[in-house]
Formats: structure tokens, C-alpha cells, sequence
């Protein structure tokens, strides 16, 4: 049985691709799985340890820069008293960790989540200057790794295409669809006039269209994850539309199923720039997978699911009164919005679901492995 290791320092522990996909699924394979990662109490230690994998907590390093530039190193000693046969890295901050490890004859494998090079381009803690030499030196520093790394894993084309065309014979997509048994306790008896939005919350990712889509149509909107920045909440939290508003918090898989089985709509109205043009937010398809109609923005990658799979509407993002209306047809129309439903839940059953992934993911590892 051959040991593997996770190392995460950017990232909860209970990370939905990292634990829940791709840790739990290497376990149940039959090997050693290892996560070096942060935040980590007594109790989910011990529930890991039932589910086959071992927690190594590490410090949570605070601020950021103190963090990016600390953990590397840190991860990297508790990486190699585990002696794993593989390294498989989930941040671009340990790419140094990365190299060190190939130094000592380790196998790594890089976990490209995003394009961290353009997403960076629009966060609100840098200046603009700033921020283009942070691209910059992520760009270099991923390209690198590319090419020095055993390999490289991305959830995306888009992703891979970021990668130089010399490397792609390196690169892996693993998407991060949702696995189905998930969500299959889930029904539609029991839908109320709500509208949800599940994951990070901010002015990029439509917090204010959603806010302000309000004042055109009925609905009530559920949301749960962090604010970016913190002082994002009290704004959303406390303005006109705060009794309609039903804030969560940063909450755990059963509470979102809950959400997702009270809500009649999921709304993902990502603002373009960043990496949203090419990513594929894996909240979309756990409201497929929940039987909700999905009213996304319309990019061409997003497009082609929803609407090519009739799951739901996408439209122009940035237009309050646009998702305000598309929201108030969707709740006057149950019947085609249950329709939706359906379509959304047999296009996840059919492809984008974590089985058709995990084979991937298992055939890397018997590849690099051998």
C-alpha cells in the first residue's frame, strides 16, 4: 500500500476537491493518504482517521505574505518525515516546497486549482501595480513547476491552455464535478420562493447584482460563505434588502444540501475578468445535481452546459433588473422550471459527475507511480 501526500497551506482542510474528491477516493483505493493542512480540530482528525486518511496539522500562518512565505518551508520538513512515494501540492505558494522535494528525489505532482495568474489580477488587497507583478511571478513560478514537477493537474482547458504547449504532455484535467451520491437524498417537494448562492462571496463573484436583483422580483435570497473582504458583510448584511436576505455563514456539506433543497433557483453571476471565463464553478453543478435551474452568466463555456443542456438561462452579468426578471419568469413558470430541474440533475448523472474524474485522478497515480 503505497503513501501519498496532500499538502495544503491556503486551503481548509475539509477543501471539497482536496479531502472530499480527491483524498477520500485515493483512500478508498486502497492507499496511505497523508494531508498536511491547517485548521484541522480533534474531531475531524479522528474522522479522517476512519476514513483512511492521516491529518498533520500545521500552523495557520497569518497574514498572508507571512503565510506565503513561511509555509512553504514549514510544509516541506513535515512533508518529508512522511516519506511518501508521491507529493501532490494544492497552492501555488508551495511550488518552492515543490522544487525542494525534487531536489531529495520526490515525486510531485501539482494541483493547478485556477489560473491564479489572472484570477490574482483582481483582488482587492493589491494595487494594480502589485498585482501584475504577482501574475507575473506566479506565471513563472507555475511554468516552472510544470517543468521540473512529475506532473501537473488542472480542472479545466482553460486552465491547461495558461500551461506553454511543451508541457501539456504533463498536464491532467481533473474537473471538479460533483460526486452524485452527494445529492441523490434530495428532492423537489419542498421548494420555497428563494434564490441561493453558495461559495466565496464578493464584488467579482455578482454579490451586489444579487443584492440588487431584489427590487425585482419576490424571492428571498439564501447565501452562505465567507465575505471577501470581511467588511463586505456588514454592507450586504445591513442594507435595504437585509430582511430578505438569509446569510448562512461559512457552513459545512449537510447545511448546504439543506440550502439546496429549500431554494427553487441557483444563481452564479460571476463578473467577467479574473479566470471566471474559463473556469468551471463546481457550485453550477451542485445545483444541477440538487434539481435546481440554474441562471448563470453568459460566458461560452457556461453557456454550452446550461443552456446547451437546457438547465437554466444564462445571462449578461452586471444587470440587476435582467436576473431580477429571469428569476420572477423562472418562479411564475413551475413547470418549466422543474423541467430545468430535471435536465440539470441527468446532465450531471450522464457527465459531469466526480466518477468519470476520479478514473483520471487513480490512472495518474498508477502511471506515476509505477
Amino acid at each position: 500500500m503505497k503513501k501519498v501526500c496532500h499538502l495544503t497551506s491556503a486551503h481548509p482542510v475539509d477543501d471539497i476537491r482536496i479531502y472530499h474528491k480527491e483524498c477520500q477516493s485515493l483512500a478508498r483505493a486502497g492507499y496511505r493518504v497523508v494531508l498536511i493542512a491547517a485548521g484541522a480540530d480533534s474531531s475531524k482528525i479522528a474522522e479522517a482517521r476512519a476514513e483512511g486518511i492521516e491529518i498533520i496539522r500545521v500552523v495557520r500562518f497569518h497574514p498572508r505574505l507571512i503565510r506565503m512565505l513561511l509555509a512553504p518551508f514549514f510544509l516541506y520538513l513535515k512533508a518529508l518525515r512522511c516519506q511518501a512515494a508521491l507529493y501532490h501540492l494544492h497552492d501555488p505558494e508551495l511550488i518552492p516546497a515543490g522544487f525542494l522535494l525534487r531536489l531529495t528525489g520526490k515525486k510531485v505532482l501539482y494541483d493547478a486549482h485556477e489560473d491564479t495568474s489572472r484570477q490574482i489580477l483582481s483582488k482587492y488587497y493589491l494595487t494594480k501595480p502589485l498585482r501584475r507583478l504577482a501574475s507575473k511571478i506566479i506565471r513563472g513560478l507555475e511554468n516552472m513547476a510544470a517543468r521540473r514537477f512529475t506532473g501537473v493537474v488542472t480542472p479545466t482547458e482553460g486552465v491547461s491552455d495558461g500551461f506553454p504547449p511543451a508541457v501539456h504532455y504533463k498536464i491532467t484535467r481533473v474537473s471538479n464535478y460533483p460526486a452524485i451520491r452527494e445529492f441523490s437524498g434530495i428532492a423537489d417537494n419542498h421548494r420555497s420562493d428563494a434564490i441561493c448562492y453558495v461559495g466565496a462571496i464578493s464584488q467579482s463573484r455578482g454579490i451586489h447584482i444579487l443584492v440588487e436583483s431584489l427590487s425585482h422580483h419576490s424571492a428571498s435570497l439564501e447565501l452562505a460563505g465567507p465575505f471577501y473582504p470581511s467588511e463586505l458583510a456588514d454592507q450586504v448584511l445591513q442594507g435595504k434588502h437585509a430582511s430578505r436576505i438569509i446569510y448562512h455563514g461559512v457552513v459545512g456539506r449537510p447545511a448546504i444540501h439543506n440550502i439546496l433543497g429549500r431554494a427553487a433557483v441557483g444563481v452564479v453571476v460571476l463578473m467577467p475578468g479574473a479566470n471566471h471565463q474559463i473556469s468551471l464553478p463546481v457550485k453550477m453543478f451542485e445545483y444541477m445535481a440538487a434539481g435546481l435551474p440554474v441562471i448563470a452568466s453568459d460566458f461560452p463555456l457556461w453557456r454550452e452546459i446550461v443552456e446547451g443542456n437546457r438547465c437554466g438561462f444564462c445571462i449578461e452579468p452586471g444587470h440587476p433588473r435582467l436576473l431580477g426578471e429571469t428569476v420572477g419568469y423562472l418562479l411564475k413558470n413551475d413547470g418549466l422550471r422543474r423541467e430545468m430541474g430535471d435536465n440539470g440533475r441527468r446532465a450531471v448523472q450522464k457527465k459531469y459527475n466526480w466518477a468519470g474524474e476520479k478514473k483520471r485522478l487513480l490512472q495518474l497515480y498508477e502511471k506515476v507511480l509505477r
